[in-house]
C-alpha cells in the first residue's frame, strides 16, 4: 500500500467514519424506521413509551436534530437486532 497511497494516508492514525444518518433519515428510511419503532409490540414502545419515541420523529433544527436521528438510529439497530436474534 505504501507504494500506491500518499505518505500522510499511510502514516496516519486509524479513524472512524461517519454513517449519513441525517442523508438516510432524512427520506426512505426514516419512514422505514418510524414503521419499526413506533409498533406496539417493540421493547422500545414499552420502555420508552409513544409520547417518547414519537417526539425523535418530530422535525427539529441544529443538533437536536442530530441528535434524534442518531437516537432513531440506535433504537433501530436494536429493534432490528432483537427481532434477528432474540424474538426469532
Amino acid at each position: 500500500m505504501h507504494n500506491k497511497l500518499p505518505v500522510q494516508i499511510v502514516s496516519r492514525k486509524k479513524h472512524g467514519f461517519l454513517v449519513p444518518l441525517d442523508k438516510w433519515l432524512g427520506g426512505e428510511l426514516n419512514r422505514y424506521a418510524r414503521e419499526i419503532i413506533i409498533n406496539d409490540g417493540n421493547c422500545s414502545m414499552r420502555v420508552l413509551g409513544r409520547d417518547k419515541l414519537e417526539r425523535l420523529f418530530n422535525p427539529a433544527r441544529g443538533l437536536k436534530s442530530l441528535e434524534n436521528k442518531i437516537m432513531i438510529w440506535r433504537i433501530l439497530i436494536f429493534e432490528l437486532c432483537f427481532k434477528q436474534y432474540i424474538r426469532a
